[in-house]
């Protein structure tokens, strides 16, 4: 037998909030571990190539598409 449940307006919002909660701390989360991992990756080369290399990504990703 399956039982119904029915939600509130605030429990529904409250459910919807802390679901949103979690997605923004994942993405958060996914940020961190990216700056992370390019700071690694910048200071463990001591080349100036990667660097310039790291720069023009950086701009290419940043500029509008046509």
């Amino acid at each position: 037998m399956t039982r119904q449940v029915r939600w509130t307006g605030t429990q529904a919002l409250a459910l919807s909030t802390s679901r949103r909660l979690v997605a923004l701390e994942v993405l958060r989360g996914l940020a961190i571990l990216g700056t992370l991992l390019t700071n690694i990756w910048l200071f463990s080369s001591s080349s100036v190539s990667s660097l310039a290399a790291l720069v023009v990504a950086a701009v290419l990703a940043t500029s509008p598409q046509a």
